[in-house]
């Protein structure tokens, strides 16, 4: 789910249940890091903004 809001397939990371919750933020920051040295974002710029708003609402940066 969270690769999907990053690529832009979704509008939101919202999971059933509150699951998205169920990851910490350095988990996710981690998985932001791979998904790009591996090139799996289709619009890098856009998953970097959708990068930042996660970590804005999280209290960084």
């Amino acid at each position: 789910v969270f690769m999907a809001y990053l690529n832009g397939h979704q509008s939101h990371f919202k999971m059933v249940g509150g699951q998205e919750n169920a990851r910490s933020l350095v988990h996710l920051a981690e998985l932001f890091r791979l998904a790009d040295k591996a090139g799996l974002f289709i619009n890098p710029e856009l998953a970097a903004e959708r990068m930042r708003k996660v970590l804005a609402v999280a209290g960084v940066g």
